[in-house]
């Protein structure tokens, strides 16, 4: 877990980003909107398959494109057999 949050906050600025430009498009209602990340660590230590989801709203495709590019930019301690990550709070960046 301490990889995790790690890596995920040095791209912290960048998944910021992601959310803050799709609020100034009016894509997200609430300022309590939870997003939530699921990925695959690889064996290789890259990010497999990163989806954005969200229990509260549809997120649009512009925000989900921004973090799941992010996300793939990210890179882990490799994991011998692939490492599933779910419901990963963006907001504990």
């Amino acid at each position: 877990r301490a990889d995790i949050v790690g890596v995920l906050a040095a791209h912290g600025a960048r998944l910021s980003a992601c959310v803050r430009a799709a609020r100034g498009r009016g894509e997200l209602a609430g300022s309590n909107v939870r997003l939530l990340v699921d990925w695959v660590i690889t064996p290789g230590g890259e990010v497999g398959d990163p989806q954005l989801h969200s229990p509260d709203e549809p997120l649009s495709a512009a925000l989900t494109t921004c973090v799941q590019a992010t996300l793939s930019a990210c890179r882990f301690t490799p994991s011998q057999v692939g490492a599933p990550v779910h419901n990963y709070p963006l907001s504990t960046l």
